[in-house]
C-alpha cells in the first residue's frame, strides 16, 4: 500500500510538523520569502436588520 503523503500531496499540510521538517530540510525552500497580508480597510456591508437580504431578493427585479 502507497504511503498517503504520496497518493495525495495535499494530505502532508495537514501535518504541520512535516511542512517545517521539509522546510528545514529544504534549501530552495529555505529561500522563499514569507509574508503576511492583511486588508487595508474593513468590508462596508450595512448591518440593518436583514437590509442586505431585501435588497438581493429584490435585486433585478425591475417594475415589469
Amino acid at each position: 500500500m502507497l504511503n498517503p503523503a504520496l497518493t495525495s500531496p495535499f494530505s502532508m499540510l495537514l501535518d504541520l510538523d512535516s511542512v517545517v521538517a521539509e522546510v528545514e530540510r529544504s534549501e530552495r525552500l529555505q529561500r522563499l520569502s514569507s509574508r503576511v497580508y492583511h486588508p487595508l480597510d474593513k468590508p462596508q456591508i450595512p448591518r440593518k436588520g436583514g437590509v442586505i437580504g431585501d435588497e438581493f431578493d429584490d435585486f433585478g427585479e425591475a417594475d415589469h
